[in-house]
């Protein structure tokens, strides 16, 4: 997503999509704490956080 304020539009559209017995759905949100945090603030759940170093290999 592009800004924080995307995050419900996309998981709206996206609730057409699921299945039967869909009880969720996993995503990964990268460099981007606002994301996170208005996932959070509607109920989602951090399951694991990764670190993503950039830099040449030496």
């Amino acid at each position: 997503m592009a800004a924080p304020a995307l995050a419900r539009p996309l998981l709206e559209a996206m609730r057409p999509h699921a299945r039967p017995g869909d009880t969720g759905t996993k995503m990964v949100v990268a460099d981007d704490d606002g994301v996170e945090a208005a996932l959070v603030a509607a109920g989602a759940e951090v399951r694991m956080r990764t670190v993503h170093f950039v830099g040449p290999l030496g």
